[in-house]
């Protein structure tokens, strides 16, 4: 960085697109009027972010003559310090700034609302963003949409695909995701405990092998050390790793499950699963006992975790799943009724989903003249020939395609067997205007007004054939317009957010 006493112009490369910071570097050099800017970037990013600056400027005809220095930073508070001594800041989309800003944002909010801005870090065995399962849904989602006085930051744990080390937390307000990927011993963990599990356990296996001195271990560290107020278990796995590294902050458990029940359901029933869900419920009892407030999904798992943990009634409090009604497209049913027959069940490669899809396709093959669509990593789960030539299996899509799906279906499923939290995906039909057929299980969570619009069958191929079979034959109109109202009204995130918010302002602020 220049030593002379002229005017300092920053930007940060740190988290931002790089056409934007080169896009801003050239502005600069083109017009310095003697200033000088400095370019906070990750030292292994440095001169990769050279090249392409220099390569642009000759493209462009830019004379890069202006006092420009690329000033190493390794994480957010050595951005901090850099930009400390700044005379002007330029928005170069980095989500650092970003955050910095809704802090910002939060302590304005805090002079109105009389409450001190939160900064919370989010603990996970996998990434929300983007969103594979009904977790991540639920993350991105709910804290997404939280007010600008409760921060968030994450530290996950990433899966095989994983991308970059750090992406935005949510699309819809700053804070980021520290994505920390798969490392030799976790994979050796992982293929461990599923052995014994006899389902896929890299959950469990991060809650057992993940070490202070290991990538996660380190990651996590680093970021509780950035001005935190508590921490916050997505699921319960990784409690003992969160109070290693900072056993004075205050917990939240933000309990999607009851995991020690869903996978004492899932594990193999043997010593060895037996073995491993004992292992989970000894993890879920710990966050219990150690959060001074826990979130759940429905009221079923509020009563399940005091009867099972002894959780005070006071501590826990029901944030139910809800839908992001601004992405929802509705369409009424005489438009639905006018075509073709098609039916659609949207769910991950999680068991209970692989195996309410297992009944769906079975059901399909008892009614070869109606269409059916899975969405969602459920399809590649299943084996291929269990699914007839009426069933197309679409994989991962965007939002706009599952809600282009969801427009030309006629009928949302959702016959799950097994399961422990609540659906989105109820919520997520009933948005988009879609009659609902499910099982009770499929239905939990829901108040009974919203139930009460759709269809209840047994989650066996041919009780669900025929449930289809009479939903076909029925005028919707009403049902469906009332199902929408109850979630516009009680379901919406922004609505659930600010329920949140409020709990845990009223845990956790000092």
């Amino acid at each position: 960085m220049s030593a002379s006493l002229r005017p300092l112009v920053a930007i940060s490369a740190l988290l931002a697109p790089p056409g934007r910071v080169v896009d801003a570097v050239l502005a600069f050099a083109a017009n310095p009027a003697d200033a000088d800017l400095a370019v906070a970037v990750a030292p292994e990013r440095a001169a990769a972010l050279a090249d392409l600056i220099e390569a642009e400027a000759s493209r462009r005809g830019v004379a890069l003559d202006a006092d420009i220095a690329l000033v190493e930073c390794t994480d957010r508070a050595a951005l901090r310090a850099m930009l400390a001594g700044a005379d002007r800041v330029l928005d170069t989309g980095c989500a650092y700034l970003a955050a910095d800003a809704a802090h910002d944002a939060g302590a304005d909010a805090a002079a109105a609302t009389g409450r001190a801005p939160l900064d919370l870090v989010l603990v996970n065995t996998y990434p929300s963003d983007p969103p594979r399962t009904g977790g991540g849904v639920r993350i991105h989602a709910l804290w997404g949409a939280m007010p600008a006085d409760v921060g968030a930051r994450a530290v996950t744990i990433a899966h095989w695909d994983a991308g970059a080390d750090e992406v935005e937390l949510t699309r819809a307000r700053p804070g980021t995701e520290r994505q920390v990927a798969f490392w030799p011993e976790l994979v050796a963990a992982i293929r461990q405990v599923s052995s014994v599990a006899g389902v896929v356990s890299d959950d469990l296996a991060a809650g057992l092998a993940v070490q202070p001195g290991d990538p996660f271990g380190r990651a996590l560290a680093e970021t509780l050390r950035d001005r935190a107020d508590g921490i916050v278990l997505c699921h319960p796995f990784l409690v003992r790793q969160a109070l290693a590294a900072a056993p004075d902050l205050p917990v939240v458990y933000d309990s999607h499950n009851v995991e020690a029940d869903l996978k004492a359901a899932m594990y193999r029933d043997d010593p060895g699963g037996r073995e491993a869900a004992r292992m989970v419920a000894e993890l879920e009892a710990e966050a219990c006992a150690r959060a001074r407030l826990i979130v759940c999904c429905t009221e079923a798992d509020r009563e399940r975790l005091q009867e099972r943990f002894g959780v005070p009634a006071e501590r826990i409090h029901v944030i139910p799943n809800g839908v992001a009604l601004d992405d929802a497209v509705h369409t009424p049913w005489a438009q639905r009724a006018a075509r073709a027959p098609r039916c659609v069940f949207a769910g991950s490669a999680h068991g209970p989903n692989v195996e309410a899809g297992a009944v769906v396709a079975a059901a399909a093959n008892l009614l070869p003249d109606v269409g059916f669509d899975l969405i969602g990593d459920v399809g590649g789960a299943l084996p291929a020939d269990a699914l007839p030539a009426n069933v197309v299996a679409h994989g991962r899509v965007s939002d706009v395609e599952k809600q282009r799906l969801f427009h030309e279906a006629t009928l949302a499923l959702n016959p799950m067997r097994t399961g422990s939290g609540s659906n989105l995906k109820v919520a997520d039909y009933a948005a988009a205007g879609l009659p609902v057929v499910t099982s009770a299980t499929g239905a939990r969570g829901f108040a009974a007004e919203l139930v009460d619009c759709f269809a209840v069958c047994e989650p066996e191929p041919a009780a669900l054939a025929a449930a289809v079979g009479a939903a076909l034959g029925a005028d919707w109109s009403a049902r469906t317009e009332r199902a929408r109202a109850i979630v516009e009204a009680e379901y919406d995130w922004r609505t659930l957010a600010r329920r949140y918010a409020d709990l845990v302002h009223a845990t956790l602020a000092p």
